[in-house]
């Protein structure tokens, strides 16, 4: 009896572990067309919705929008692909309502101009992917076509969406517009605004009292480029600004989140501060103002991007999520590996790990999971050179991550403290390591400084005859960069 006992309480308990056990996995969702997925969201069970379109032969005509839906070990349990005849579209973004449905928001074309979406298409799926109801809405005549870039849920519950829409059939002019739904799908307001042109790969962000949000990334507004915009819920302009004195995010994905204290942690890729440009994984804090208070570049060999739909994310603040690949496109030849970093609230490295290497990747959003996980969505090809996707998800922890702390070089993990930032009259550095050289650059990328740690009195540097403006700052040991960043003479 007492064996009996002992081995129900082993079964009772190895399922139990099954039941609560934090899961990492990889898919690749192939069929014969060519799929791929744009963002992803989890459900009340912590099933795994995948969101994008699939392509039953080459070009863009026969795009079908595409929901994949995952248990959370990652098997895939239900698919719906929506076809509608004479039009192309696909799924962007969704989430899941108080209801328990399913809140999808894609764009499709009409009949007249198959290659070109200029329908903002919103519908309600239940969680057996059936089709509840759904809402079209023709972009005014002079617009063509247009790309959902982000949304917000706002505090009474409606959905802001926010992209880009072309004039010209064939052109790329990417004026900015907003609109407005309810939870049902009705149009509540819709606004463009042609003098502003969005290049994209940005970010929405609540204002710090929730009284409105700002639109952060490269906006253009006659010629002039802001670093963001400020909006009420009524999708009025409000005004605009700059994270500092020159723009480090020109032309490149940039993803932010606030953090409980009010900060901003931001994340882009670099460019300008070494030669090629576009190189570099950037991550800064600036203040509930968008006054910058870190800063840091972390150098790779090759040419960077975060996910282009949301590169950063967190549901704990010290285990925040960033994820950078190398852009090339998926059909070129090759492979790739792609990487994730774990930052802290001060923005220090805790880890970072390598996936990848059998492929070419192209990476859509990454997305922090309820149980502390991240999970990143995009597409692969199908074989090497292959202009047909494949579907990819992966689902990784972070003691996958923590784990490998020791995958970073020795000489990365030790912190160099620079301060201050705003400076004045001196730049002082704190650490524990010898052999140190100290590099200062001008905003021309010129070197002003360059010095041994070990030899400056009091690891002090005299900034009295610079004059004000941005600087950056390199650490080198041995010639090998350690860290860099960005300071700001007052």
């Amino acid at each position: 009896m007492r064996y009996v006992k002992l081995l129900l309480f082993s079964i009772w308990f190895s399922l139990l572990a099954n039941c609560f056990a934090q899961q990492s996995f990889e898919v690749r969702y192939s069929t014969p067309a060519s799929e791929g997925f744009y963002s992803a969201f989890e459900d009340q069970n912590n099933d795994i919705i995948a969101i994008g379109s699939r392509n039953t032969e080459f070009g863009a005509d026969s795009s079908c929008p595409l929901i994949v839906k995952l248990d959370k070990f990652g098997n895939i349990v239900q698919e719906k692909v929506l076809q509608k005849t004479n039009t192309t579209g696909l799924f962007k973004y969704g989430f899941q309502k108080h209801n328990g449905n399913y809140f999808i928001m894609g764009a499709l074309s009409d009949s007249v101009t198959p290659k070109h979406e200029n329908i903002s298409y919103l519908c309600e799926f239940d969680p057996r992917l059936n089709l509840v109801w759904e809402k079209m809405y023709t972009l005014p005549g002079k617009y063509h076509s247009h790309f959902i870039e982000n949304f917000l849920i706002t505090p009474d519950s409606n959905i802001i969406i926010q992209g880009r829409a072309d004039s010209s059939l064939n052109g790329s002019n990417d004026n900015l517009y907003l609109s407005l739904f309810d939870m049902d799908g009705n149009l509540i307001e819709f606004k463009f605004y042609e003098n502003w042109h969005d290049w994209g790969y940005g970010d929405l962000l609540f204002k710090p009292d929730s009284s409105g949000f700002y639109l952060l990334g490269e906006i253009v507004e006659y010629s002039f480029p802001r670093d963001w915009i400020e909006f009420d819920y009524n999708l009025n302009f409000i005004g605009y600004g700059f994270t500092e004195d020159s723009l480090s995010y020109l032309l490149t994905p940039l993803s932010a989140k606030r953090l409980s204290n009010g900060n901003i942690f931001i994340a882009n890729r670099s460019y300008g501060i070494q030669f090629p440009a576009y190189q570099d994984l950037e991550i800064r804090i600036v203040d509930p103002n968008f006054e910058l208070l870190k800063d840091t570049i972390i150098f790779y060999d090759e040419y960077v991007y975060i996910p282009v739909n949301k590169g950063l994310d967190f549901t704990d603040q010290n285990n925040i999520w960033v994820g950078s690949f190398e852009n090339t496109f998926p059909f070129f030849p090759g492979t790739e590996v792609f990487r994730l970093h774990i930052f802290d609230t001060e923005m220090k490295l805790k880890g970072v790990k390598e996936f990848g290497g059998d492929t070419r990747f192209w990476l859509y959003q990454l997305l922090a999971t309820s149980d502390g996980g991240c999970l990143i969505t995009g597409t692969v090809p199908d074989y090497e050179g292959s202009h047909n996707n494949d579907g990819y998800i992966l689902k990784v922890m972070p003691e996958d991550i923590l784990t490998h702390v020791e995958e970073i070089p020795d000489k990365n993990e030790s912190e160099i403290s620079v301060f201050p930032n705003p400076f004045s009259n001196y730049i002082q550095t704190e650490t524990t390591q010898k052999g140190l050289v100290f590099n200062l650059f001008d905003y021309m990328s010129r070197q002003v400084f360059s010095g041994s740690i070990d030899d400056i009195q009091y690891s002090s540097i005299n900034t009295i005859h610079l004059p004000s403006g941005l600087y950056y700052y390199s650490i080198c040991y041995e010639n090998n960069k350690m860290q860099s960043g960005k300071l700001l003479k007052l």
